[in-house]
């Protein structure tokens, strides 16, 4: 009873955030089951994929989703020089920043930065944006609904969790409802970065 009434005062925070795309064919299915759970997220986009399908960005921007810097390549930063960082990333806010709410979100590929990457991001004003779940729905052990299962014992322990998928992924577009319904069982509030 107690437990309860914690939970519905004090209901845990998670934020949905997706790497990678966008993807022509699976971030509209991504974007579909939002919609459909009235739930806005975080999409952190990679420059090429931005480049490719514009029309995707623009539809992740009006329906109110957050969109973040994922870098052009997805290369990793502490193997690129101070001036390769800075291509990276303002090539890809270039093609994105029409579209975004708060330009300053970034998150680094594989989530790995060195000192000299933190310096150089820092210094161009962005604010590194790393998880706390990681579903691991990129991984072929993972796949199917297990991903779904790792996500939701990850996030019982947590009052705040920042969860990344992937909406490249074919796994993460068909099972991402279920993850959805599952959670929504307990008191839950949905947020964006």
């Amino acid at each position: 009873m107690i437990k309860r009434l914690w939970q519905r005062l004090f209901p845990r925070h998670v934020w949905l955030t997706f790497d990678d795309g966008p993807h022509p064919e699976l971030t509209p299915r991504v974007l579909d089951t939002l919609r459909r759970h009235g739930i806005k997220a975080t999409f952190f986009l990679r420059g090429d994929m931005a480049a490719a399908s514009p029309a995707i960005v623009e539809r992740i921007s009006a329906e109110g989703h957050s969109i973040g810097n994922h870098t052009f390549n997805h290369l990793h930063l502490p193997e690129l020089t101070r001036d390769e960082i800075i291509s990276e990333l303002e090539k890809t806010r270039a093609l994105i920043a029409p579209h975004q709410h708060d330009w300053r979100l970034f998150r680094p590929p594989y989530g790995e930065l060195d000192d000299k990457a933190q310096y150089v991001i820092e210094e161009l004003g962005y604010k590194v944006h790393k998880w706390t779940v990681d579903p691991r729905d990129w991984d072929p052990e993972s796949r199917s609904q297990r991903w779904v299962e790792t996500a939701l014992t990850d996030i019982v322990g947590q009052r705040r969790a920042i969860v990344v998928m992937h909406d490249v992924r074919e796994t993460t577009a068909q099972h991402l409802d279920t993850f959805i319904t599952r959670l929504k069982t307990q008191p839950t509030l949905f947020k964006r970065l």
